[in-house]
């Protein structure tokens, strides 16, 4: 199997020798391959209903019992991102501050997770709560996001948890013993088919639940039917309670009792199909397209190294090969060459379906966002600026994913057609600072209509007032003042509820209107701003390895004019050296092929 260890120290000696041959420009293409092996980490993200045992899982995962809140669920539209870190270290995200603000780990529920009692988030602002440990699974390259519960998804979190998935490597499903999937889950998994290539489901609570063998037969029953692409995807049965309990047996000087909880949890398990599954394939990818990089760097050496040698023998038909070859890549250099106006082309097309793309995700917004101001309870109505917030996270996400995804398959086109290489592009484009709207953005107005808040009481006691008149007329005072108050209360209650609901629409359509102002300014210029940048880096990226080729051609030619009037010990020596550096070159190709090839076979 091919280790990132063996790929970063053949890098290096790849990125040496392209200095050598003073090829510095693809020395530098190198090095930064070989800098980032160690930068990417696999992304898992962990999803499941509310009270399936995520919280308490990761926190088995990751050895830090207590880490994240398992009394409390997430709220509605933040992710708790769980990293290694040489220290613990927690951070919160509220605005575009890219460091976040740093927060004790022991308030990541303060920030991360609705209050159990009222269920709302008692930081609407935040957005993202990010967690660093020194986890030794952690620092071999895994990260894990902790989202809100599915069930019963707001349509601004499904959209913002979906983008997610997109980026991620993986995905953990959780669900527990004690029932069958529910329809909320199996529409979900229907719904990600073709986001994710590899699902891993966890059953957990095994130790509360004494049939959950029969609920993970019924549960892959219904994932042949329901999502089939899934159905051989791996299960692992797990305790987390029973993970934390053989550690506190350790930590008693109880191994043997500690040996059996620790088996019988099944955490081990999963971490070892998460290490198998997903890290080892990441750093696979990684290291795979590192060494292609390298492989092509070495090729290139290689190929004018021979040429170079061959131009020694003083064939003049070989020095005007040569030098058409430097004629036509100057060509291919130049402002006007064909390859340039398909990029532009392309690139432009792009951008037009990225527009169109807008276009939909906006309407969608709009149509889903005015059905909820129309239809909403208080409740739902209080919630909704955070709601389409996240919804607009999610839009973003969204083109962002399909821009990259687009530029790198333009990238690779182009680059084929020229014969060069065109690094990915993997870095994201952050939301835009305007786009980071604060969640309770819009604060109530008065209603003119209804006046002033005395105004509103008296014009609801006078009905009350009226009715204890007429009731006072027919039965005994007590009863008809009992009554009168009643009804006062009761016509108070729904003049409350009708003037919160009113409210509610009215702030809510302000905000609305707020945030597709901002969208319809921000986005479209963003889109272009990022396009122009990366079609500027590819053509920079390409328009480099082209010099380097014509450079090459040029040496060549310059070595055999040279060559030509040298005596011929010099013309021997200057062979024998040549030779030497060709069979260093074949060497480095070899051994890019050979762990290229480790990679496939694992």
């Amino acid at each position: 199997m091919t280790g990132t260890a063996e790929v970063r120290r053949l890098l290096g000696e790849v990125a040496d020798a392209a200095e050598e041959f003073g090829r510095e420009d693809a020395a530098q293409a190198v090095r930064a391959e070989q800098a980032r092996l160690g930068a990417g980490a696999a992304t898992v993200v962990v999803v499941g209903e509310k009270k399936r045992g995520k919280s308490s899982l990761i926190n088995a995962i990751v050895e830090r019992p207590g880490l994240l809140p398992v009394d409390a669920d997430v709220a509605t539209n933040v992710h708790l991102t769980v990293r290694h870190a040489e220290e613990p270290v927690a951070r919160v995200f509220e605005g575009p501050e890219e460091a976040g603000r740093l927060i004790s780990i022991d308030d990541i529920a303060e920030y991360g997770a609705l209050d159990p009692l009222t269920q709302a988030a008692r930081h609407p602002g935040v957005r993202h709560v990010e967690v660093g440990l020194p986890s030794p699974l952690l620092a071999e390259g895994l990260v894990l996001i902790d989202t809100p519960g599915v069930g019963g998804l707001v349509a601004g979190h499904t959209a913002l948890t979906l983008a997610v998935i997109d980026r991620a490597d993986a995905l953990l499903f959780v669900v527990n013993g004690s029932s069958e999937f529910t329809e909320s889950e199996l529409q979900f998994l229907a719904r990600i088919t073709d986001r994710t290539a590899t699902v891993i489901f966890a059953l957990t609570q095994i130790d509360k639940y004494a049939e959950w063998q029969k609920i993970l037969d019924r549960n892959r029953e219904l994932l042949a039917h329901h999502a089939p692409r899934f159905a051989d995807a791996p299960w692992h049965p797990v305790s987390a309670l029973r993970y934390e309990e053989a550690a506190e047996a350790e930590a008693d000087g109880r191994p043997d009792i500690a040996a059996d909880r620790r088996a019988s949890s099944g955490v081990r398990n999963l971490i070892d199909g998460l290490r198998g599954s997903v890290i080892a394939r990441a750093e696979a990818v990684r290291n795979g397209n590192a060494l292609k990089v390298a492989k092509t760097t070495v090729e290139d050496i290689h190929a004018a190294q021979l040429t170079l040698l061959e131009s020694l023998r003083g064939d003049p038909e070989l020095a005007r090969a040569v030098a058409e070859r430097r004629d036509r890549l100057k060509r291919v250099q130049s402002t006007d060459a064909s390859w340039r106006s398909r990029l532009q082309t392309t690139m432009g097309d792009l951008e037009r379906e990225l527009h169109h793309q807008f276009g939909r995700l906006r309407n969608d917004l709009t149509t889903e966002a005015n059905n909820k101001i129309a239809t909403g309870t208080p409740e739902e109505l209080r919630a909704f600026p955070r709601e389409i917030d996240a919804t607009v996270e999610a839009m973003w996400l969204d083109l962002d994913n399909r821009l990259r995804k687009g530029v790198n398959a333009i990238a690779t086109e182009i680059a084929g057609a020229v014969d060069a290489e065109v690094a990915s592009v993997s870095e994201r484009n952050p939301l835009p600072d305007r786009l980071r709207l604060p969640a309770a953005g819009i604060t109530e107005v008065e209603d003119p209509v209804q006046g002033s808040t005395a105004e509103r009481m008296l014009t609801t006691i006078g009905p009350g007032l009226m009715t204890f008149g007429i009731l006072g007329n027919i039965v005994a005072p007590g009863v008809a003042a009992l009554a009168g108050v009643g009804a006062t209360v009761y016509l108070q209650r729904v003049r409350k509820k009708r003037e919160e609901a009113a409210a509610g629409r009215r702030n809510a359509s302000l905000h609305l209107q707020m945030v597709l102002r901002e969208i319809q300014t921000e986005v479209p210029a963003a889109i272009k701003g990022a396009l122009r940048d990366l079609r500027r880096r590819i053509e920079e990226g390409i328009s480099a390895q082209l010099a380097d080729r014509v450079r090459a051609a040029q040496e060549v030619l310059a070595e055999y004019e040279r060559m030509a009037a040298a005596a011929e010990e010099e013309v021997a020596g200057k062979r024998a050296l040549i030779q030497s550096g060709v069979d260093e070159l074949a060497g480095l190709r070899d051994r890019c092929a050979t762990l290229a090839a480790g990679l496939t076979a694992t």
